[in-house]
């Protein structure tokens, strides 16, 4: 959706930032994105683990570590990920893709 399109612009501007991983390729800034949003998504994780996870992906450090993901921080990457109202359905084509739902292999029958 436009919106969820919105929110992901929002944080691929926020994670290239100077406080974070900064001047780094696409790829890598989106690798970035796509763990800060699983674990933004991921049901079974409580917030203070979130807020661990987020902050070593992309600081290196803990949040309570100078230098690490501040709360304030941590609250706008919460609301950014509020808006990506369609992450579940771009996960769940994700992993049929990666299950082997494409044709991408080679038959070995002889």
């Amino acid at each position: 959706t436009p919106s969820s399109r919105a929110s992901y612009e929002n944080l691929l501007t926020m994670i290239g930032s100077r406080s974070f991983l900064g001047n780094q390729a696409t790829s890598v800034l989106r690798g970035a994105a796509e763990e800060v949003i699983s674990t933004l998504k991921d049901p079974n994780m409580r917030d203070p683990d979130r807020h661990s996870a987020i902050s070593k992906i992309l600081t290196g450090k803990g949040p309570r570590v100078n230098g690490g993901l501040a709360s304030e921080q941590y609250a706008s990457l919460v609301q950014i990920g509020k808006g990506l109202d369609d992450y579940d359905d771009f996960a769940s084509k994700r992993e049929e893709k990666e299950d082997g739902g494409g044709d991408g292999g080679v038959d070995e029958e002889m």
